[in-house]
């Protein structure tokens, strides 16, 4: 099982905000939209960055209140400094990725291009869909049912 599965079961959806936007637009964005984070694009829609519910707390820490003057650029995960997947990439290797580098979120890349992004929860769910298939094969071929 790879990348490509699981971007697939979520129908694709990434949410981004503008590079230019302020963190007050993006934390509503996040909210509205249920997720933990956001990849930030240019004008054009090449990733810039990603910024999660953790930067945004990191942040207020250090200024209270300033939420309507910092933009999403002044707080985001370059590009540069992103730890990418490839639709490609096996399940688990992702997994121990992200554990390696303690994120939770990751955008897939393919040629260059934003494919979608995945959290671990999303990584987690399809590992434990891969074993109930696979406890639902063997105990079909242990019972004789195959």
């Amino acid at each position: 099982m790879n990348i490509a599965s699981i971007i697939g079961d979520k129908g694709g959806r990434v949410v981004k905000v503008s590079v230019n936007a302020l963190l007050a637009e993006c934390v509503q964005v996040l909210n509205d939209s249920r997720v933990g984070a956001v990849l930030v694009v240019d004008d054009s829609g090449n990733l810039k960055g990603i910024l999660s519910e953790r930067d945004i707390l990191w942040t207020l820490a250090k200024h209270p209140g300033g939420i309507n003057q910092i933009s999403v650029s002044q707080v985001m995960t370059p590009a540069h400094k992103l730890v990418t997947a490839a639709p490609e990439d096996p399940i688990a290797s992702v997994m121990q990725r992200m554990s390696d580098h303690h994120i939770r979120h990751l955008p897939v890349i393919d040629g260059g291009r934003i494919a979608g992004i995945i959290s671990i929860g999303d990584v987690v769910k399809a590992l434990l869909d891969l074993t109930k298939t696979e406890n639902e094969h063997l105990k079909s071929y242990v019972a004789g049912n195959y």
